[in-house]
């Protein structure tokens, strides 16, 4: 395996490989098993909250 083949990961959801960078560490420092496009589809327009469910952002909006 070559160098540049072990910096890629699959995400889950969208299956494309991607650069180790594009994927985030979570609070205990594990990497997302989705890439940071995938995870952070769905933006708030009031302040800076990002997440790939939509449900999380409408209650999210209406905790604002």
């Amino acid at each position: 395996m070559s160098a540049e083949n072990k910096n890629l990961r699959k995400c889950s959801h969208c299956k494309c490989l991607m650069l180790m960078k594009y994927f985030s560490e979570n609070i205990r420092g594990d990497l997302y098993k989705t890439c940071d496009k995938c995870r952070n589809k769905h933006k708030c327009d009031l302040c800076d909250f990002k997440t790939n469910a939509k449900c999380d952002l409408i209650r999210h909006i209406k905790a604002v």
